[in-house]
């Protein structure tokens, strides 16, 4: 499959804390300003490979705050943005949900899946429609992918 990605994996630590659960870390561990994955423009596209079959319940994403910013401004971080299903052989996506991440908010932000025919997928791809003003670039720092690891004993998982 043409699954190509800033953020195949992760390296955060293993899914002990809850059994069928799953939760898949992309990009940087350190969500400190600057410890981002950059891409020109306010739109862009990244697809993630998840580390099992997952029904995806929810997604989270964050930006680093306001208050560290040396120039006070969290222009760069994803203003709306989608969340699909690929299907790994077929590559048909699955619309999962429209949503808007919000600066006045906290850096952390979950938003619930739609995923009305539960099905499970190992790629999530992710869609910036626009940041909150910034035009050279706009930074993602984090995205967790929580769910249902699907048709796997999820003892003994590999690490995230």
């Amino acid at each position: 499959a043409a699954f190509a990605s800033g953020c195949v994996g992760g390296g955060a630590g293993p899914v002990t804390s809850l059994p069928l659960s799953a939760v898949a870390l992309c990009f940087q561990p350190d969500a400190s300003p600057g410890y981002c994955w950059p891409f020109q423009g306010s739109r862009g596209q990244v697809v993630i490979r998840l580390p099992a079959q997952i029904q995806a319940t929810m997604v989270t994403i964050h930006h680093a705050s306001e208050a560290g910013f040396v120039f006070g401004t969290v222009s760069s971080a994803p203003q709306d943005f989608t969340v699909s299903g690929v299907d790994e052989g077929s590559e048909e996506q699955t619309l999962l949900g429209t949503f808007t991440y919000t600066v006045e908010k906290e850096p952390t932000q979950t938003f619930p899946l739609e995923n009305k025919t539960p099905s499970a997928f190992r790629y999530m791809k992710l869609v910036i429609q626009s940041n909150w003003g910034k035009t050279g670039y706009t930074c993602i720092y984090r995205v967790q992918v929580h769910g249902k690891i699907m048709g796997t004993n999820s003892v003994g998982q590999e690490h995230l």
